[in-house]
């Protein structure tokens, strides 16, 4: 201001004011009133007094948790004493503050978004995290908590695969009734996986399958003893003996009722056979009776054994 009146060319500076050189006017401010103090030393003390004046609102601010007043405060101060250590150190406590608070706030977004899954948005918010305090525990505790659910993340992607390739096989064993192949395959499935339900699922069906293959050849084995041991009585003649033997097999089974059919009826042929010789023998016995009565000219009785011997067979 004294440069630019001295250049309007009325006689120098206003009375009072010496004449100052231009390392000394840099550090004039002006006033409320628009005229510089009178001296020097003025000069200093309300610099001196305006930059404490900055301080202590800065100062305030920072007690209140207000960072961002701080650093205006603080910066309004440095712009009058651009080495004042005060000043410069309450910036960067506030912005050390804000970058923290930032970080806080990034990092609980981040826990948030990983809680809910999304594993690369939690990576991405704590990663912005680390480029603004790379120093920060909290960021770095929270990425290794990610990181260390996207590894498992990963992996549980991989058995899952894993475990789908197991049972396709599985499936395709299960129906092509490979049984025995479906059950070590679910098994390899659960050594995978050991709480896969499909497997579980599949690795039931297949036992049941075998379980029931195995009780029917139990049971085809006990119906073919059975209708051995019906067939070697039969043979001896103990027919009624090996029928019931076979009708009292349980459960019903084919093989043991298809051999009742067969044996019964070879009993009925047989014992039709038996009564057909039976009553040959009879009817022979009564034409001998016959004959020898008639050569003893007992006429009489030849007449009753022939008459007895045509009820048998009539018609001969």
């Amino acid at each position: 201001i004294i440069r630019v009146l001295q250049r309007v060319g009325r006689g120098g500076p206003p009375a009072g004011i010496p004449e100052m050189s231009q390392e000394t006017a840099v550090d004039v401010p002006v006033t409320t009133s628009g005229f510089a103090p009178r001296t020097i030393q003025d000069v200093r003390q309300r610099r001196a007094a305006e930059i404490e004046n900055r301080l202590a609102t800065a100062r305030r601010a920072i007690a209140a948790e207000d960072f961002q007043a701080t650093i205006d405060a603080a910066e309004r101060a440095l712009f009058l004493d651009p080495d004042c250590a005060e000043a410069n150190d309450l910036r960067a406590r506030a912005q050390a503050a804000l970058a923290e608070r930032q970080v806080h706030e990034w990092v609980t977004q981040a826990r948030e978004r990983l809680s809910q899954g999304g594993i690369t948005d939690a990576l991405g918010l704590v990663d912005r995290a680390l480029a603004l305090m790379p120093t920060s525990t909290e960021a770095r505790l929270a990425r290794a908590t990610i990181e260390d659910a996207r590894q498992k993340r990963d992996a549980a992607r991989a058995r899952a695969d894993a475990v789908e390739r197991v049972m396709t096989r599985t499936r395709a064993a299960l129906s092509q009734g490979q049984y025995t192949k479906a059950l070590e395959r679910a098994d390899q499935a659960l050594s995978i996986d050991p709480s896969c339900a499909d497997a579980l699922a599949a690795k039931r069906r297949a036992a049941d399958a075998l379980e029931t293959i195995r009780q029917r050849q139990e049971l085809d084995r006990a119906a073919s003893e059975a209708v051995a041991r019906a067939r070697e009585r039969f043979l001896t003649g103990e027919h009624r003996e090996a029928l019931d033997m076979l009708a009292a097999f349980r459960p019903p089974h084919d093989l043991v009722a298809h051999a009742f059919d067969e044996l019964g009826r070879e009993a009925e042929r047989i014992e039709r056979e038996r009564k057909r010789r039976e009553l040959e023998q009879w009817f022979a016995g009564w034409l001998d009776l016959a004959r020898e009565a008639i050569r003893e000219s007992h006429f009489g009785d030849a007449v009753e054994a022939i008459r007895q011997a045509a009820i048998i067979k009539p018609g001969a």
